[in-house]
């Protein structure tokens, strides 16, 4: 399935469910195979993985937001991963075990686009070896509660990356943007107050001037290009996990 433009609004509902005989998959977007967006406004709230591919995953531009109350937001079943390389995307999915990006034991590759991903300890973590820009993975007592704003910021209070938490947070947040610069000091802020910027469902496109807030980690510095920086305890039932639950038969 390739997506090249357009305005995609899809809600599901019901319970995902699959037994010997019958089942009911009430995903947003499925491809059998291979997933491209390379353009296009998506918007998926879906009580099934919002995307899920048999293949890979490749998101190259476009702005996607993908929120699942009972799965995964975007999961992919093939040996690719997921892949994104631009355009704007905001995964939620907060329902133990699932999480926002599930590529199993195959790579989530950050190279491009601002993203964040809401999602639980059971989480495909994203390697420096898979990615060219940098990517935090963070608990949520570094980036606050509902309906609060954190931000990310350098040593002049500028905000390179912001967003505003929806009501329910999980407790995993992977966050990407080409903002944030190699050989720069920053620090996670919580509860910060934003004034001005661009919004795609919360999450900051263009930075606003951002004051107050809660210093939450000590500073960091992104040593290269594919700096991934980690403040989470996550992993503690049963590890970092390189990838999220089991894929379903049939690439569900």
């Amino acid at each position: 399935m390739e997506i090249n433009g357009g305005t995609i609004n899809i809600t599901t509902t019901g319970e995902a469910y699959e037994n010997a005989s019958t089942s009911c998959s009430p995903e947003g977007i499925e491809a059998k195979a291979d997933l491209t967006i390379n353009a296009g406004t998506i918007n998926l709230v879906c009580t099934d993985d919002a995307i899920n591919a048999g293949g890979n995953i490749y998101i190259n531009d476009g702005a996607v937001y993908a929120y699942s109350s009972g799965n995964d937001a975007i999961d992919s079943n093939g040996s690719g991963g997921i892949n994104i390389a631009g355009g704007v995307v905001v995964a939620i999915g907060i329902t133990t075990p699932e999480c926002a990006f599930d590529c199993d034991n195959y790579p989530l590759a950050i190279t491009g686009g601002i993203l964040v991903g809401l999602g639980t300890n059971n989480y495909s973590a994203p390697k420096a070896s898979a990615c060219s820009q940098s990517v935090g993975v963070l608990s949520n007592s570094y980036y606050g509660s509902s309906n609060t704003t954190m931000a990310i910021v350098d040593s002049s209070n500028n905000a390179v990356f912001a967003y505003t938490l929806p009501s329910s947070v999980g407790t995993i947040m992977i966050l990407s943007s080409p903002n944030i610069a190699t050989g720069t000091t920053y620090t996670i802020k919580k509860g910060v107050t934003p004034s001005g910027g661009v919004l795609f469902h919360n999450l900051y496109t263009t930075m606003p001037t951002v004051s107050g807030g809660t210093s939450t980690s000590t500073s960091f510095k992104t040593t290269t290009s594919s700096y991934v920086y980690t403040a989470s305890a996550a992993g503690s039932n049963g590890g970092a996990q390189e990838g999220g639950r089991p894929s379903r038969p049939g690439g569900h």
